[in-house]
């Protein structure tokens, strides 16, 4: 319902009064004198100079606006600001605002707009250590070499995984005291990091289709005579043939990280005797999930739809592990497989050096 309208004779009466600094309630009280109502709300609009814009709104059917002034980020601020977002460890624009004065949205805007900056998270990696670096700068190019002209649909690239239960189950980590209480006792909400529920899996990939899932038994010490018995002899038994069959076997290149029971002599010698190439220790990038597709694809994607399960047996989780491995889409793997080549140059350009901030 509008308010009414301010009459030109009352508004010019209380302008007067309020030269005269006198509180509203006396301001009131002099209005009842002259056989005047008026209340209080309207003397704080013409106190304020509402009365004239809501007037002229009502005129256009409109709400008035009210327009809040800005701060200014004057040079000397921006400076700073900038000061700031060049540090290792930045601080929060919250923390920003209060130093240098002015509003977080200021601040924020100041970054966006004036700066030309934008916030990007860390990428966890690899602690690189010189002789690591070389290797994979030296072994980069020969990798990209093998990889490039769509040569990488000959690989069938693989690797292992942990995936955990949430210990919580569901449970919240906030609660809420009044403030002039102090709670019962302290609540807490425990999980087992000592020994987590976890299961270790290990599969494939590859252009022309998956492997099977193969799950690792908690505890269980992946020796050279476990991988082939466990995991490389079905492997060739169900799924090299089922992906590369005939003569397409004949180009297929396993590709596997650098765990000891990968590189052991025994587990080399299996694979020479039973025809399946393989990439020898020699030629593998250490320490490089960066340039292994299950790594920097595939395993994260899987293990964000896995979590979307609210599981909390393990039995529940391998099934979810099943359901989603079954439904994984051909083309995140084709997209992942595609960088490859590509990824393992920048390492050479980078001369071994990390490169997840060159692919943002």
């Amino acid at each position: 319902m509008p308010r009414n309208k301010i009459s030109d004779n009352i508004e010019g009466i209380v302008k007067y009064i309020l030269t005269k600094n006198y509180s509203y309630y006396v301001i009131q009280q002099e209005l009842a004198r002259m056989n005047l109502n008026v209340s209080k709300s309207t003397i704080s609009r013409i106190a304020n100079k509402v009365g004239k814009q809501r007037q002229l709104c009502l005129l256009n059917s409109e709400k008035p606006k009210f327009h809040r002034r800005r701060h200014i980020a004057t040079p000397s601020i921006v400076r700073r600001i900038t000061s700031y977002i060049n540090q290792e460890n930045p601080p929060t624009v919250s923390l920003m605002a209060a130093r240098c004065h002015i509003s977080v949205g200021t601040t924020f805007r100041t970054i966006r707009d004036i700066i030309d900056a934008r916030c990007r998270k860390k990428t966890p990696v690899h602690r690189l250590y010189p002789a690591i670096v070389e290797k994979r700068r030296s072994r980069a190019w020969r990798m990209y070499r093998r990889l490039s002209n769509e040569k990488y649909k000959n690989y069938l690239t693989t690797d292992e995984a942990w995936f955990y239960l949430d210990a919580s189950r569901g449970i919240r980590d906030i609660y809420y005291v009044r403030s002039n209480q102090l709670p019962a006792e302290i609540k807490k909400i425990e999980k087992n990091d000592l020994h987590p529920v976890a299961v270790m899996v290990w599969a494939g990939a590859s252009s022309h289709g998956k492997t099977q899932v193969y799950f690792i038994e908690h505890g269980t010490t992946i020796t050279s005579k476990y991988y082939i018995e466990h995991i490389i002899e079905p492997l060739i038994e169900y799924d090299i043939s089922r992906l590369f069959p005939g003569d397409m076997q004949k180009k297929m290149v396993l590709h596997q990280d650098s765990a000891p029971g990968h590189v052991a002599k025994y587990t080399i010698s299996y694979m020479k005797e039973h025809n399946i190439n393989v990439i020898i220790p020699l030629e593998w990038l250490p320490k490089s999930p960066d340039a292994a597709p299950m790594d920097y694809s595939i395993w994260g994607i899987m293990k964000e739809r896995v979590r979307k399960h609210k599981v909390s047996t393990l039995k529940g989780l391998k099934n979810a592990i099943n359901v989603e491995w079954e439904n994984r889409e051909q083309e995140i793997i084709d997209n992942a497989l595609e960088s490859w080549a590509k990824r393992c140059r920048l390492i050479y350009y980078a001369h071994g050096s990390d490169i997840e901030h060159l692919l943002q």
